[in-house]
C-alpha cells in the first residue's frame, strides 16, 4: 500500500562501491517494501546510477511539506543548501569525515575539504529534526557536533559489489599456494597501511609463501601510495599488492582467496569490508579504533595494542589452528547478520516514527 507521504534522500555524490551510495539504494530498496515513494537526488552520478536518481534542482519542485528528506551528509555547498531550505522533515545520516590532520602533508585540498566539512555539519545541527548515526561511534560524533536529537541507522551489507561471479584469472593468480592477507579500503593515511606493511615485514617470516593485497584507490592520496611503495622496497617486502580500484568480479575473488582479513585503521566510522570479509567467511583481525570495535563485535579478533611481531603471530595462528578459524568463521557469519536489509528496515521504521509524530 503506497503511503501518503514520501521519504526522499539526498546525496552529494552517487557513486559505483561507494558506501554511502550503496546505503542509499539499500534503504531506497527498504522504503519500496514499506510503500513509500521515494527518490534519490543527487548533485553527480556515475552513469550507470543516472537512471536511479534525479539532480538536486529537482528537489524543490517535487516534494511536499508532510515529506521527509534523509541528507547522507558529505561535502557539496548545493546539497547542504537544499538540505537547509527543505520544507518538510529534515534527517540527516552521517557516515563520519575523517580528520583533517590524516591528510596534512598528504593533500591540503583533502585536508580544507575535511575541516570545511566539519564546520558545515556544525551548522546543521539546528536544521535537522533528527541525526542519525551509521554507528554508535558516529552517533556520539554527532552529538559532539551539537545535534539535539541522534540515534543510530546501522548499514545494511548485502546485495554489495562482491556478491557476483568472481574474477577466474583473479582467482587463478591467487590460488598458488601463498596464503593471501587481504585489506579492502582507500590507501589513506587513517588507513595506516604502513602498519599493514609492518605485519606483513613479520609474518613474512613466518610465512614466507604469503602476501599482501591491498585492494583500493589511490585518487588524491597518491603521495601516500608512493611513500608506501618506498617503505616496501625499504623492507625489501616481497608480495604486496597494490591492485588500485578493482571491479566486482575482482573484489569477489580476493575475498574469495583470501585466507584472513587485516585492518589497522585508526579511524574507521563503520568499516563495510569488515562485514564484507564476515559474510564470505574470511576471518578478520582488525585494530580497536572508531566504529570498528562496533561493527565486528564478536565476529572477529581485535588488536588493542600495535605490536607487529605478535600480530604477526596471530595471523598464523588464526589460519593454522582449524577449530579456531572454524569458530571465527561461524561468529563472523553471525555477526554480519546484524547488517541486513531487513535489520535496517525494522531501525528505519522506527525513526520515520520518530519523525513523524
Amino acid at each position: 500500500m503506497t503511503k501518503t507521504i514520501s521519504i526522499h534522500q539526498l546525496i552529494p555524490s552517487f557513486s559505483v562501491g561507494d558506501a554511502i551510495g550503496n546505503h542509499a539504494l539499500a534503504i531506497r530498496k527498504a522504503l519500496a517494501g514499506d510503500g513509500y515513494g521515494s527518490t534519490v537526488f543527487a548533485g553527480a552520478a556515475h552513469e550507470s546510477l543516472r537512471s536511479l536518481c534525479r539532480p538536486i534542482r529537482d528537489l524543490p519542485g517535487s516534494v511536499g511539506e508532510r515529506d521527509v528528506l534523509l541528507f547522507h551528509f558529505s561535502l557539496g555547498r548545493e546539497a547542504i543548501d537544499a538540505f537547509a531550505a527543505f520544507p518538510g522533515r529534515r534527517v540527516l545520516v552521517y557516515h563520519n569525515i575523517t580528520p583533517a590532520e590524516y591528510f596534512d602533508g598528504v593533500n591540503s585540498r583533502v585536508a580544507r575539504q575535511c575541516r570545511e566539512g566539519r564546520e558545515a555539519l556544525e551548522r546543521l545541527a539546528e536544521v535537522a529534526d533528527l541525526a542519525l548515526g551509521v554507528s554508535e561511534y558516529n552517533r556520539k560524533d554527532l552529538e559532539s557536533a551539537g545535534f539535539k536529537k541522534t540515534g543510530i541507522l546501522p548499514i545494511a551489507v548485502e546485495g554489495g559489489r562482491a556478491d557476483g561471479r568472481a574474477d577466474p584469472s583473479r582467482l587463478r593468480q591467487f590460488d598458488d599456494g601463498f596464503v593471501n592477507v587481504l585489506h579492502v579500503g582507500r590507501i589513506a593515511p587513517n588507513k595506516k597501511i604502513e602498519d599493514l606493511l609492518k605485519i606483513h615485514y613479520f609474518f613474512a617470516k613466518v610465512r614466507p609463501l604469503s602476501r599482501l593485497i591491498l585492494a583500493g584507490t589511490e585518487c588524491d592520496t597518491e603521495s601516500y601510495g608512493f611513500a608506501l611503495r618506498e617503505m616496501a622496497a625499504a623492507l625489501h617486502l616481497q608480495n604486496v599488492l597494490f591492485l588500485g580500484h578493482v571491479s566486482d568480479a575482482e573484489l569477489a575473488a580476493c575475498y574469495r582467496r583470501a585466507h584472513v582479513y587485516v585492518g589497522m585503521s585508526e579511524h574507521e566510522g563503520f568499516c563495510v569490508p569488515i562485514v564484507e570479509a564476515m559474510m564470505r567467511n574470511v576471518p578478520v583481525v582488525a585494530y580497536a579504533a572508531g566504529g570498528v570495535p562496533e561493527t565486528l563485535g564478536d565476529g572477529g579478533v581485535l588488536v588493542r595494542k600495535k605490536k607487529f611481531p605478535e600480530i604477526a603471530e596471530l595471523l598464523d595462528l588464526v589460519i593454522r589452528d582449524r577449530p579456531l578459524r572454524e569458530r571465527l568463521v561461524l561468529m563472523g557469519r553471525k555477526r554480519a547478520n546484524a547488517f541486513s536489509l531487513d535489520a535496517l528496515r525494522v531501525c528505519l521504521r522506527r525513526h520515520l516514527a520518530e519523525v513523524s509524530e
